[in-house]
């Protein structure tokens, strides 16, 4: 029998080196947190990230998001963030049909008004979804840019306050990338109230920054 020294092969990874970083991008109120920066601090996608302000030194950091609690320890609850008109419009024949068995004379009238669009219909029934209760969570919801999931990938929120206040000094905020390069080995342990509890969250202090003009990907006709 022949005798085979077999070794693991990673399937369909890169060896690729990203820099920690985390991107204040063009678009308005868009980061990016690459993946080393993201797993040294707990964040995978659809976690929650957020921003942390010293305001008597002025210095940043982005830590992992918290569940919200109550005073009492129970569970804050919000509606979920969902496109209600996305939604209606994917399920436009069954909630429209929905809508006008309700008995709701007032709605009836204005989806079947004279000339109405379809448009305006969607406008119409979007708030009458209902939308699932969830525990909030402080911060913004984090999604992949690439599909990707787990420990590593890159993240992207939203967050325009702080997106405005790190630009602030931009001559064109939408024209540049701002780059905070990141040390995962520099993770600080910062403690924060949740409502109920003082917990303690992972962070990553953002330092100097750099302007990059963005990477203008050609497209071949």
């Amino acid at each position: 029998m022949s005798t085979f020294k077999f070794s693991v092969v990673n399937a369909g990874q890169r060896n690729v080196n990203v820099e920690p970083a985390l991107v204040a991008t063009t678009t308005v109120g868009g980061f990016r947190l690459t993946g080393p920066a993201a797993k040294a601090i707990g964040i995978k996608p659809t976690d929650y990230a957020m921003f942390l302000h010293d305001t008597e030194s002025g210095v940043w950091a982005i830590a992992k998001g918290y569940a919200c609690k109550k005073s009492n320890g129970e569970m804050q609850m919000c509606s979920d963030r969902v496109d209600r008109k996305a939604i209606v419009s994917k399920n436009f024949d069954a909630a429209l049909e929905a809508a006008l068995a309700s008995g709701n004379e007032e709605l009836i009238a204005a989806l079947t008004a004279e000339g109405i669009t379809r448009d305006a219909q969607i406008e119409l029934l979007a708030p009458c979804v209902e939308v699932p209760m969830v525990v909030k969570y402080q911060g913004s919801k984090t999604a992949s840019p690439s599909g990707l999931t787990g420990e590593g990938a890159n993240v992207s929120f939203t967050d325009t306050n702080v997106w405005e206040q790190l630009k602030a000094d931009c001559d064109s905020k939408r024209d540049v990338n701002r780059v905070y390069p990141l040390t995962p080995s520099e993770v600080v342990d910062v403690e924060v109230f949740d409502g109920h509890d003082t917990v303690t969250v992972k962070a990553l202090v953002l330092g100097d920054h750099r302007d990059e003009a963005p990477v203008r990907r050609e497209v071949k006709e």
